[in-house]
């Protein structure tokens, strides 16, 4: 038997033993929680459901935003509640997975310890002493994760969960392609022929309402261009998940290496930042560039975070310093075409 296979076993062993003499569980997620959090949510609870007597509710503290993630809780069939709606008292095993305590993008009361946090972030500073903390930063996601201890349960995911687990981590390592571990891809080719393809089709290729177009239109119109870096102030959102998938979209634009994204919710600043630098360092300078103004962290290539300031200026002067870049004028994405002939004479 294997180090490796031992040391699955223990961990799985330590979360049944904290669980099974508990009654309620809830599993919280980040602020409009991603595929890979809600994949990794719903396969704890399975777990959790199959070898234990728990009766389990996830939660999370924003609403989905993106057309992708909507498409992937419906078909995934399991609700997320709430957070501010659950009486947390209530329940004798807390959980928290993709995020940590101490970490600024969920609103998991700050005073109210957990059981268990699961995640693939670097380890926060935040986690109290003797909480049962499953903390793997080499892994691309938290998906993975959750997929290894199926397979040391003995529990084989059905197509439908199969399919949200491939899910998360085709986006959360961008096909294997961004951070991904060894672990990413045998996890992968594990869910792949359990998974039902129709079904991830049907979720990534999701019908888009007219306001994604309209914010993209205002996504495009606010981009500024510092050199090898993008910033892009998306003023009021919906849902901070959009600022996501708005930098990995502009992080194609030729010559890039960096861009940041970020927004208002509810009187709270929301970023994103990605970096095409396998060591780029992303969560080190998220959490720099907020320094003082905020919480974040994350990845080499991938980082987020959030300030109660209502705008944005400081953040992306921080980042402006913090990667040295050479120019400091910004350039918009997309000049503004003069005034033609006509449009002078009316």
């Amino acid at each position: 038997m294997s180090k490796r296979t031992d040391r699955a076993r223990d961990r799985l062993a330590r979360l049944l033993r904290a669980a099974r003499s508990r009654r309620r569980a809830v599993i919280a997620l980040q602020d409009g929680p991603d595929p890979d959090g809600m994949a990794s949510a719903a396969a704890l609870k399975h777990l959790l459901t199959v070898k234990t007597q728990l009766q389990v509710v996830l939660a999370a503290g924003a609403p989905l935003g993106r057309a992708e993630n909507r498409a992937m809780l419906q078909f995934l069939g399991e609700p997320i509640q709430p957070l501010d709606q659950l009486d947390l008292s209530t329940f004798d095993f807390r959980a928290l997975v993709d995020t940590q305590p101490g970490f600024g993008n969920h609103s998991w009361p700050p005073d109210l310890p957990v059981d268990l946090v699961i995640d693939h972030h670097p380890r926060s500073q935040g986690i109290p002493r003797g909480t049962l903390a499953d903390i793997r930063p080499k892994y691309g996601a938290a998906s993975t994760i959750l997929t290894e201890y199926l397979i040391t349960a003995g529990i084989e995911p059905d197509p439908q969960l199969a399919t949200v687990l491939l899910y998360g981590i085709r986006t959360d390592t961008q096909d294997l392609g961004r951070g991904a571990s060894p672990a990413d891809t045998k996890a992968f080719l594990y869910l792949y022929p359990r998974a039902n393809t129709r079904l991830l089709a049907k979720i990534q290729r999701e019908r888009l309402p007219r306001s994604y177009f309209a914010t993209l239109a205002r996504a495009l119109t606010e981009c500024r261009i510092y050199d090898t870096a993008v910033i892009c102030a998306l003023g009021p959102i919906d849902s901070p998940d959009v600022l996501s998938e708005m930098a990995d979209f502009f992080l194609r634009i030729e010559a890039t290496r960096w861009c940041l994204c970020h927004g208002s919710v509810e009187r709270r600043l929301h970023l994103s930042l990605r970096t095409v630098l396998r060591q780029g360092a992303a969560g080190t300078v998220m959490a720099a560039v907020l320094d003082g103004l905020g919480e974040g962290g994350g990845h080499d290539m991938m980082a987020g975070g959030q300030t109660p300031l209502p705008d944005a200026p400081e953040a992306a002067d921080a980042l402006v310093r913090e990667i040295e870049l050479p120019v400091r004028t910004p350039e918009p994405l997309i000049p503004q075409a003069p005034p033609s002939a006509g449009d002078a004479a009316s």
